[in-house]
């Protein structure tokens, strides 16, 4: 399966290259992306290792890489990549944020 990336996961891992880079340089920015960036091609190869996280009430799947989590649903034909948080947040405080980047879901905003 392919993967694709919502535009608000495009702009967090952007984000993330860029706090990296000024924290760590950029030859560890660069590791460190291309290791998510490989984590996601896993996530394509093998879209049902992590499971579904029914006690947030959305069909999302978590997966983690280093200090961030890769969340995640399936579609026909591959997988979308909603966003990349950073892993020290719990998954379920990231129900606004999941929301917001899932158009399908943007209706549900006023519920949470």
């Amino acid at each position: 399966m392919s993967a694709r990336y919502s535009n608000a996961a495009k702009r967090d891992l952007i984000a993330i290259y860029l706090d990296g880079e000024a924290m760590f340089g950029s030859r560890q920015a660069e590791a460190y992306t291309t290791g998510l960036g490989a984590t996601v091609r896993m996530i394509g190869d093998y879209p049902l290792a992590s499971r579904l996280r029914t006690e947030l009430d959305l069909p999302v799947r978590v997966r983690t890489y280093k200090a961030h989590v890769i969340i995640y649903v399936i579609e026909e034909g591959g997988v979308l990549v909603l966003r990349f948080r950073h892993g020290q947040g719990k998954v379920d405080s990231f129900a606004y944020v999941i929301l917001s980047a899932w158009p399908l879901c943007s209706s549900l905003l006023g519920y949470i």
